[in-house]
């Protein structure tokens, strides 16, 4: 009796600590858990405390440690009968490798996951696995098929009454509306979300919310409100010890300093960001490629910039799957080198990407650079007709920010 007591005091406390981001005070419980279990010979209770592990490790980002915990734990797991341990665990590696680009593999674990979740009935673990699968096909870019699983996560949350995974449904359904550019009805979602988290002391989930919250602020143009949540996610990251979210946040305020052409605020953040390029997940790849050319659009010194350009394209090679934003960059920094013939051809190239993901934010911005360089070849007609293109499209997502950048374009073809 004194023994299970003493496991389930270690594995509770663990387990809020892992909650509240206190990811060391967390890791010591487990340790002192697991020599318990060996002690007792008891290797279910063993696989609880390493599962707790590999969470705290997913947290601080070390990745490759996380998987080798899990993969240690499966084999024994399917040959135990613990069935919700094992969904736990094929739901846990679906999520590692998500994070790590590894689409395919992430979505055959986590559908394992769901069947036996099914077949047994277990609706709590049921719900959590359709939405990382909904999840899945967000990070893919599938985004009905997203709000398919999300939808169906969400009946499932409300019947079993689960705060936490409602609060992460609301959130990312929210998440879906910013991609969607329908950027007041996310705000809906994500606060709605938010208050659930901070309730409930949700640290990992409060941060990733925060940080939606000022990415869809960033889209409407509201710099300084933008900062505001997006300062206080990083500060909570930073306690907690969240690696990944962090990344997203640092990339954010980025973005912040980069829209405001705050050159020295914009490079101590990239100088952060480089930090992180040695975890070289095909996510942060593209995240510090991205602000490699965005930083090299704002240096005033030629030298500095050719070392950013140079640093931008080397990255971008090594990425093969290149979406809009690549091609974007690219042309820009194209016609910032007085290179106007591919400048020309890589903003088409992002045209027809943007189109074809239905990102009417990131075409409108691609709009607006290609009038610059139509302005500045005297082709004045042509300039007219896209500034057009991108003043609707910034009209329709209020983000006066942008449309004040196009009323001065537009002063231009009057000239």
């Amino acid at each position: 009796m004194k023994e299970d007591l003493y496991y389930q005091a270690l594995n509770g406390r663990a387990s809020i600590y892992i909650l509240i981001g206190e990811n060391e005070k967390a890791k010591r419980d487990i340790k002192e858990g697991i020599k318990f279990s060996r002690k007792k010979r008891d290797k279910i209770k063993e696989i609880e405390f390493y599962r707790l592990l590999a969470e705290v490790y997913f947290n601080k980002g070390k990745y490759s440690r996380t998987a080798k915990i899990l993969e240690k734990i499966l084999e024994t797991l399917k040959k135990s009968g613990d069935h919700r341990g094992l969904s736990e665990t094929l739901y846990f590696m679906g999520l590692i490798n998500s994070v790590q680009g590894n689409y395919v593999k992430a979505l055959k674990f986590l559908k394992k996951a769901l069947e036996i979740e099914r077949k047994k009935g277990m609706k709590d673990r049921e719900a959590y696995s359709l939405s990382s699968i909904g999840a899945l096909y967000y990070r893919k870019g599938k985004l009905n098929l997203s709000l398919y699983y999300f939808k169906k996560a969400l009946k499932i949350f409300e019947t079993t009454k689960d705060p936490f995974g409602e609060a992460g449904v609301l959130g990312n359904i929210g998440a879906i509306l910013n991609i969607q550019d329908r950027y007041r009805e996310a705000l809906h979602y994500l606060h709605m979300s938010l208050n659930i988290k901070r309730k409930i002391q949700d640290v990992t989930g409060t941060v990733f919310t925060i940080n939606n919250i000022g990415f869809a602020y960033i889209r409407q143009g509201e710099y300084k409100k933008a900062l505001s949540y997006l300062k206080e996610a990083l500060k909570i990251s930073k306690k907690a010890e969240l690696y990944y979210p962090r990344i997203l946040v640092l990339h954010n305020i980025f973005d912040v300093y980069i829209e405001t052409e705050n050159f020295k605020m914009a490079k101590k953040i990239l100088d952060e960001l480089e930090i992180y390029q040695k975890n070289n997940t095909l996510d942060t790849v593209r995240r510090i490629c991205i602000a490699y050319g965005e930083f090299s659009l704002i240096c005033k010194n030629i030298k500095e910039k050719r070392k950013y350009v140079k640093r931008f394209k080397s990255l971008a090679k090594k990425i093969k799957e290149k979406k809009g934003d690549i091609y974007l960059l690219t042309g820009r920094t194209n016609f910032s080198m007085g290179e106007f013939h591919r400048a020309e051809e890589n903003f088409k190239k992002a045209i027809i990407l943007f189109r074809k993901e239905k990102s009417r934010y990131k075409l409108a911005k691609t709009y607006l650079f290609y009038s610059e360089l139509l302005l500045h070849l005297k082709h004045s007609r042509r300039a007219e007709l896209y500034l057009k293109k991108a003043e609707e499209i910034f009209k329709g997502i209020h983000n006066k920010a942008y449309i004040k950048k196009i009323k001065k374009l537009q002063s231009y073809l009057n000239l």
